[in-house]
């Protein structure tokens, strides 16, 4: 079972959730990973990749391309005279598929990020042949709408919306998300700390996201 998390737009919280994902199924006794098409902004060792392994180096991680400049990643590959295969991004996920029960693969900033020539993140996915869950800021959700609305008219198949940077003045923003997307909001997260710990982005997870749902799976130990 596979999801492709990505985003409305620059979202810092999006990765950790990923992250946060991947970390709750592997601790509840599914071999899981997590897939990084393309990072950019990487010195050394990405820091998605470097993020997940210090929480868990049980889970699988790979890295498609990786990029230092941080900007969309056809601009970054171009920054360093590179392109981006997308049939190598296509045998990358499917080898890391074969290997593990669950993966979730990080996106970029939404399905319109250009990747390669002719090819965006909606391409991607559509090539994957997986389900987007949208990690929507509370504090951006009326753009956010624009992009999943559109993204649903151009037919990417879609889960649903785990919303962050939750406060008690967006308490009814769910609910608006719902009515104007037609989508169910799998889960709804304060701001996480970057420094927080595995054990507490577990409990978050567990606690306020809809697991099951989510990754349409009933899931026995929850």
């Amino acid at each position: 079972m596979t999801v492709f998390v990505t985003g409305t737009g620059k979202n810092p919280q999006k990765t950790l959730v990923t992250t946060g994902l991947a970390l709750t199924t592997q601790s509840l006794g599914y071999q899981t990973a997590f897939y990084k098409p393309v990072c950019t902004g990487a010195a050394g060792t990405p820091k998605e990749i470097a993020l997940v392994n210090k929480f868990d180096p049980h889970i699988q991680t790979r890295a498609g391309y990786a990029f230092t400049e941080d900007r969309d990643p056809f601009m970054a590959a171009f920054a360093q005279n590179e392109t981006i295969n997308p049939l190598e991004l296509l045998n990358d996920y499917k080898k890391i598929t074969a290997e593990n029960e669950l993966v979730f693969v990080d996106g970029n900033d939404g399905p319109a990020t250009p990747v390669a020539e002719n090819f965006t993140e909606e391409t991607m996915i559509k090539w994957f042949n997986i389900p987007v869950i949208f990690v929507v800021q509370a504090a951006d959700a009326a753009a956010a709408t624009d992009v999943i609305n559109e993204s649903l008219r151009r037919e990417v198949k879609t889960r649903g919306i785990i919303l962050t940077g939750y406060a008690e003045q967006y308490k009814f923003l769910p609910q608006t998300l719902e009515k104007n997307t037609a989508l169910p909001v799998l889960g709804v997260l304060n701001t996480l700390p970057n420094n927080i710990r595995a054990a507490d982005l577990i409990a978050e997870i567990i606690t306020r996201v809809n697991l099951e749902t989510a990754l349409n799976m009933k899931i026995a130990k929850l």
